[in-house]
């Protein structure tokens, strides 16, 4: 089954197992220190890779598994889960910014190293579409000058926002949760026909 992750999420913890080169058993003892282990992560619309090197101490400990602590810049982090039960899976906690790389729509991590007995493992990552929250729908662009969630409060107020100035040229319509803002603010004639907006969503 895929790894499926939305892009711009955020701390994310990510478990795979690394194997052994001589019988595909997992591969246990790595440490964040390990000589000569190397993680990197590349998107698929980036042309270099983010590495991270044990020997340029760019590889850090988790305190707490499970539990996603911001990494030092330009640093991982990473652990063992369970030799006995689950021998050979480890968890990585990347910088945010790894899984918001603007257009990328899969992540491959890569363990590797000139570490005895230890086969080169990689792990791949589906990216989705932004995901719908209030900080996603900021990311949609729906016109030049405004996103997805400005948009859907513009639209929100014109349907069920408490409308004043109807008989007037200027007709103000409030935010639909009653707050008292105006979100739409028109210029009318006497027929109702628009000859200027001023727009304020939130």
């Amino acid at each position: 089954m895929a790894d499926l992750r939305y892009l711009g999420d955020t701390s994310n913890r990510v478990r795979f197992i690394v194997t052994k080169s001589s019988d595909g058993k997992g591969f246990t003892g790595l440490a964040y220190n390990t000589s000569n282990l190397v993680i990197s992560t590349i998107c698929d619309n980036e042309a270099t890779v983010t590495r991270y090197r044990a020997s340029s101490s760019e590889i850090e400990t988790i305190s707490t598994l499970g539990t996603f602590a911001t990494p030092t810049s330009g640093k991982c982090r990473f652990k063992e889960v369970d030799a006995t039960n689950h021998p050979g899976l480890y968890e990585i906690q990347f910088a945010d910014a790894r899984f918001a790389v603007s257009g990328s729509k899969r992540m491959v991590i890569t363990i590797s190293g000139n570490v005895t007995d230890m086969r080169e493992s990689n792990y791949e990552i589906d990216l989705k579409g932004v995901r719908l929250t209030a900080e996603g729908l900021k990311s949609i662009l729906v016109e030049s000058d405004l996103d997805a969630r400005q948009a859907l409060s513009i639209i929100l107020a014109a349907c069920g926002g408490v409308l004043s100035g109807a008989a007037t040229t200027n007709v103000l319509i409030q935010a639909a949760n009653h707050s008292g803002t105006n979100r739409i603010d028109a210029t009318v004639d006497a027929d109702g026909n628009r000859s200027a907006l001023t727009l304020t969503p939130s």
